[in-house]
């Protein structure tokens, strides 16, 4: 668990940032 945790939260954090700036580009194209 304690080997895997860091691996799933940096899978975590990829995730949310590839949705925060794929987000971010539609609204800019809104725009």
């Amino acid at each position: 668990m304690l080997v895997n945790a860091p691996i799933l939260f940096q899978i975590f954090i990829k995730i949310k940032m590839y949705l925060f700036f794929e987000f971010k580009g539609d609204k800019d194209e809104l725009y």
